[in-house]
């Protein structure tokens, strides 16, 4: 039986696949993933003209035609949230923190365990409490490690969005000062480059692969907007300014992942030529870059860790 064209749409970029209509879904599926390169195939949903697609059903049997149109969604129900997690091989009976945020930017969508989901926007946030000792096999972002300690209710992390003040001046705020992305300080990647490049940095650096599976589906959606996207992983030390973060006791390893993006037009390519190049290094590139510390793998040591994307405008 001869093959059946579809058109396969995620956020404006289309390609067209071919497939005999007695294939299953898992295949097409396998072929949007190829497609764009996201390692994550349970965070996609396939809709068929606006219905969900069955991946163990073929094609015909789901009465899939020539010419139909593929929109793949991200199922963002599935993600964690940007924030601070803590991991410890031990309990540790009392552990304080506080983060304060510079001018210009605020923390929204709080959660804090405890204290559920605090109103409006935030520069301050603040917890103290019970670590629970998280095993060397369990999953990170399964393990509720956090206990309030006047509630006692558990969770996995204190999250938060940054938000950014677009009238602060430039001068008062320290993200539009040290947070900017050029061609000396980027790299930039064609939107199904994308996936893989921050997986393979971000793996190593996180408590489990629930790190950058969490991060992706969060943010792919916005990374891969327009064809090409300029990507910055910011130093540690300056994110420590932007946002210092204090922890008692002082973990083993603080490892904060900041990942900084800008779209770009493919008609602005010219403005990018180094940061392109750039990306033929590959991602360890950053691991010196921002400072990373391999420690961070370390199942044994007491461990934060901080992700989230930041959208800064052209």
């Amino acid at each position: 039986m001869a093959p059946i064209k579809l058109t396969v749409d995620f956020i404006s970029h289309i390609t067209e696949v071919h497939i005999a209509p007695t294939s299953r879904g898992q295949k097409l599926e396998n072929a949007i993933v190829r497609y764009l390169n996201f390692p994550y195939p349970n965070v996609l949903r396939i809709l068929v003209d606006g219905s969900r697609f069955i991946m163990e059903e073929t094609l015909e049997e789901q009465r899939i035609g020539d010419g139909q149109r593929v929109d793949i969604m991200m199922q963002h129900g599935a993600a964690e949230s940007p924030g601070l997690r803590i991991a410890s091989p031990r309990d540790i009976d009392r552990v304080s923190l506080v983060i304060a945020l510079a001018r210009g930017t605020s923390a929204e969508n709080v959660r804090i365990p405890g204290r559920g989901f605090p109103q409006g926007d935030q520069r301050v946030l603040e917890w103290s409490g019970l670590l629970h000792a998280q095993g060397p096999t369990i999953p990170y972002f399964e393990h509720r490690s956090l206990q309030d300690r006047e509630t006692g209710d558990t969770g996995r992390a204190i999250t938060w969005d940054v938000s950014l003040d677009d009238s602060a001046p430039n001068d008062v705020s320290p993200l539009k000062l040290y947070c900017n992305l050029n061609d000396t300080n980027a790299v930039v990647l064609r939107y199904d480059e994308v996936a893989s490049y921050i997986n393979n940095l971000f793996e190593p650096l996180s408590f489990n692969r629930e790190g950058p599976e969490s991060l992706l589906t969060h943010y792919y959606q916005q990374l891969v907007r327009s064809r090409f996207v300029a990507i910055r992983f910011l130093e540690q030390s300056i994110y420590q300014h932007i946002a210092p973060l204090g922890i008692l006791p002082p973990p083993d390893v603080v490892t904060r992942v900041v990942l900084l993006y800008q779209n770009v037009h493919e008609h602005d390519l010219d403005a990018w030529t180094k940061a392109r190049k750039r990306a033929q290094l590959g991602p360890s590139y950053w691991t010196a870059v921002a400072g990373y510390d391999k420690r961070a793998e370390d199942v044994n040591l007491y461990r934060a860790l901080e992700w989230r994307a930041i959208n800064i405008p052209a």
